[in-house]
């Protein structure tokens, strides 16, 4: 099961598929969730319109190809020194 599909399930069991109205309330409630703990984006994340710029960022990681590991691999890995 993906990532996607799991979260899906857990907070609105009651969809198959991942409508705009259960894609914003997931990351509302993500978002809310990790308000505190948002360094960067603290208050940018109570305003309006914050909710929709992160589906939007997430829809275009899915139409670049990145998969939620991938981000997660390259946020989390041990920076390369670059050569040269």
């Amino acid at each position: 099961m993906s990532l996607s599909e799991s979260i899906l399930k857990k907070h609105c069991p009651q969809k198959t598929y991942a409508d705009t109205t259960a894609k914003t309330a997931i990351m509302s409630g993500a978002v809310r969730g990790m308000c505190g703990d948002l360094k960067f984006y603290g208050n940018a994340a109570r305003k309006n319109g914050f909710v929709e710029m992160c589906l939007s960022a997430v829809n275009e990681l899915k139409a670049a190809g990145i998969s939620a590991d991938e981000l997660t691999n390259t946020l989390y890995s041990p920076r390369r020194k670059k050569h040269g």
